[in-house]
């Protein structure tokens, strides 16, 4: 039950683990993976098995270490038959169909997260009965080419969640099961226990015994989760919100938890559009006054610049190692590609003629595109593939004057907010397929909306009410009606919000430089101010957040 090596890269990966043995094994380093299925009868028959003994034969380079990956059934650990279930991505990303005689059927992900010494993750579901027929297939000639030059032009993007298959018997007749896999820096090199990069612990059973069972697990043969216990995940990180001050140069830094200003970045000119790093370890902030980028290092708030003319917005790949800036200027619209290390231009995109103007731009939590939304009369949404670093497609989102545009945790649905061009009608919401680029449903009969944020569950747009009553509106995607408005305290043309529903909150700021936390169940809130200078007109409020920076 244990996939094997194939002939390429046996030298690679042997010499790659003898380099692995005089390293110290970096745990949690990116936590993006969610459990392959669905289904809650599903368990673990095996867990990847450190310094194992046992009745398995490893080829070599795996040496003792056998095993590297989980299998999970459906059915009493340890007595099979199992019963199918159906397998499904553990992350977004681009996906192929293949075969081994080990693996047997296979399908095989290249996600956009890397790890700390920049390998690319891949995650491998093997054993399948049959693969999903949306996902291409490739001989492991043409998928280990493929990763060795990094060219996925030929794979299926996938969500996360979207179904790959079905658990089977292929290479492994008898026993019924999904083997999962997850690997860094290509096929079928230096694996990597899944446990490490969940997102959660519990993931994994809880707690463990060496050579025993782990609770709620029945374990008839010890050994079969563990020989030695895994890494103990670290706590999840205290979140900071970032705010911009443009009419006081600078960026506020609030703590959600308390509802306090406890920072505050001093900067060279009035911020508008702002970013911050997955990581939490830089933040980026455009200076369109000054004709500027700004990027503050954390948490010394240093700040180094580079030059950008026409800029207005900025988004950060999940990877932390592009960015992408939008320039407007009197010749027409442009998407520029830099390098976040170094603040230099790595490429210039093209999208529009003179006269239109760019609004707001947002990358898909996958890293593998970005969506921005023009202002004005100018109805497209465009798509920049993040690979390619190109316009890949332009949406007709049929809604105008937009703002901000919001994709959901599997980047699979977008929601563009528009202000209108007549507060307070005019405005609404577009819903767009951020899988094919097409356009799903527009609501433009309500008032004007700066901001928007979808629920993980898809079934949810939270947009505050700009142009009427400043209250939080929450809309129902299915019929794009209106099922919530909950008083924010803010009468002053909310621009910006947040949602954290990991704590039932969403956080807004209004043009008076306050900010206001909603608590979504009880429908109550808190305000409390950012600062003593008001909007002004000078330029808009913009919002992120990021993990406190260690």
């Amino acid at each position: 039950m244990n996939g094997g090596i194939t002939r390429f890269g046996i030298f690679i990966a042997l010499l790659l683990f003898l380099i692995s043995m005089f390293e110290t094994k970096g745990y949690g380093q990116s936590h993006f993976l969610t459990l392959p299925f669905s289904d809650p009868g599903v368990v673990i028959q095996q867990g990847w098995l450190y310094n194992f003994n046992g009745p398995f034969s490893c080829p070599l380079p795996e040496g003792t270490r056998c095993h590297r990956g989980i299998d999970y059934i459906k059915g009493t650990v340890g007595q099979p038959p199992w019963l199918p279930f159906d397998v499904r991505a553990a992350a977004p990303g681009k996906a192929l169909a293949s075969y081994s005689t080990s693996y047997g059927n296979f399908v095989y992900i290249a996600h956009d997260e890397r790890d700390n010494s920049g390998l690319m993750y891949f995650t491998l579901y093997a054993h399948l009965s049959e693969h999903a027929s949306s996902i291409s297939f490739r001989t492991l000639d043409q998928l280990e080419r493929d990763v060795a030059t990094q060219d996925f032009s030929k794979w299926s993007m996938v969500a996360r969640g979207a179904l790959l298959g079905k658990a089977g018997e292929s290479a492994s007749p008898g026993l019924l099961h999904l083997h999962f896999e997850a690997q860094r820096g290509g096929y079928p090199l230096n694996k990597t226990d899944p446990y490490d990069i969940y997102n959660t612990r519990n993931f994994y059973p809880a707690p463990c015994v060496p050579g025993g069972s782990a609770a709620g697990v029945p374990q008839p043969d010890p050994g079969v989760l563990w020989t030695q216990c895994p890494p103990t995940l670290p706590s999840a990180p205290v979140s900071r919100i970032y705010v911009s001050v443009p009419a006081e140069n600078r960026i506020a830094v609030v703590d959600p938890g308390s509802d306090q200003v406890i920072d505050s970045i001093p900067l060279s000119s009035a911020p508008q559009g702002i970013a911050i790093s997955r990581d939490g370890s830089f933040l980026l902030a455009v200076l369109p006054n000054a004709g500027q980028l700004a990027k503050v290092h954390l948490p010394d708030k240093t700040v180094t610049q580079m030059n950008i003319t026409g800029a207005s917005a900025v988004a950060i790949l999940p990877s932390g190692q592009k960015t992408y800036v939008t320039q407007t200027t009197a010749t027409g619209t442009s998407v520029s590609v830099v390098d976040p290390s170094t603040l230099t231009v790595l490429k210039s995109i093209p999208l529009a003629g003179a006269g239109s103007v760019i609004d707001n731009i947002n990358a898909a939590p996958s890293g593998l595109k970005a969506y921005v939304s023009f202002g004005g009369i100018d109805t497209t949404v465009a798509v920049i593939d993040t690979a390619l670093d190109q316009l890949k497609a332009s949406i007709n989102a049929q809604t105008y004057y937009h703002d901000e545009v919001a994709f959901s945790a599997d980047s699979s649905l977008a929601v563009v907010s528009s202000r209108g061009a007549n507060c307070p009608t005019n405005g609404g919401f577009s819903q767009l397929d951020a899988v094919n680029d097409v356009f799903l449903s527009a609501d433009n009969l309500t008032s004007g909306k700066i901001g928007v944020k979808v629920s993980a569950d898809k079934t949810r747009a939270y947009l505050p009410d700009t142009c009427g009553t400043g209250n939080l509106l929450v809309f129902d995607l299915a019929t794009n009606t209106l099922v919530d408005s909950i008083p924010t305290g803010l009468t002053n043309e909310p621009s910006a919000i947040l949602l954290f529903e990991n704590t039932g909150k969403a956080f807004l700021v209004d043009e008076t430089g306050t900010m206001s936390d909603v608590n979504l169940s009880a429908r109550s809130h808190l305000t409390f101010p950012l600062s003593t200078a008001p909007f002004g007109g000078i330029l808009p409020w913009t919002v992120a957040s990021g993990p406190a920076p260690q």
